[in-house]
């Protein structure tokens, strides 16, 4: 149980980073309205948590390649 909780400790702080990031972007560049990403927090916070995931997936080791 233990390896299958840790398995998405990595992708949930990448989310995490990625939803706090656009937060703060958000709040501090964010555009009024018009822009399709920035317009409201929630979307922000969203795109960027998906970044957070992909960059999770990018980053990750691939365990099969360092036993060999």
């Amino acid at each position: 149980m233990a390896k299958y909780i840790k398995r998405f400790i990595r992708p949930a702080a990448f989310a995490a980073a990625g939803a706090a990031l656009g937060l703060a972007y958000y709040s501090l560049a964010g555009c009024t309205g018009s822009c399709p990403i920035t317009s409201s927090p929630a979307i922000t916070a969203a795109y960027l948590s998906v970044i957070g995931l992909l960059l999770s997936a990018a980053t990750a080791k691939d365990k099969e390649k360092e036993k060999k």
